[in-house]
């Protein structure tokens, strides 16, 4: 059950010097609605710092996600809830996909945390940062 306080507020990846709000929005009538100050929290995708896949996605643009490209397996990011809660979570893939593959977006029994972006010749391709909860 999603309790006030537990939806992503701050992303942090000190790697790329990102620091960016998260707002909570919904898919509508098949149109990604999206933040232009911010990056967006897909509402009904995982909630941080449980099971299931976080999917947070912004413009590339470089003041929003275009830097995540230059993210490497390994490195982390932290996440910060409503409430101030912090979670971090290591990236163990990114790739780039096709606007169609949309199981990287789907639920998942792990913790998960999943980037996504636009890339690729007129943005015609997605790219994918995938990361794992860590535990203490």
């Amino acid at each position: 059950m999603v309790e006030e306080g537990d939806l992503p507020e701050k992303v942090l990846i000190s790697k790329i010097k990102l620091d960016l709000l998260v707002s909570p929005v919904k898919v509508v009538d098949n149109q990604w609605i999206i933040s232009e100050k911010g990056v967006s929290y897909l509402l009904g995708s995982g909630i941080p710092g449980r099971e299931g896949n976080v999917v947070i996605y912004g413009h590339n643009k470089s003041h929003l996600f275009g830097p995540i490209r230059w993210l490497e397996i390994g490195e982390e990011i932290k996440l910060i809830s409503q409430r101030g809660d912090e979670y971090i979570y290591s990236i163990v893939e990114t790739k780039i996909v096709s606007p169609e593959t949309v199981e990287v977006l789907a639920p998942t029994k792990d913790a998960i945390l999943t980037l996504y972006t636009c890339t690729g010749f007129l943005d015609r391709e997605r790219f994918v940062v995938i990361a794992k909860l860590q535990q203490d």
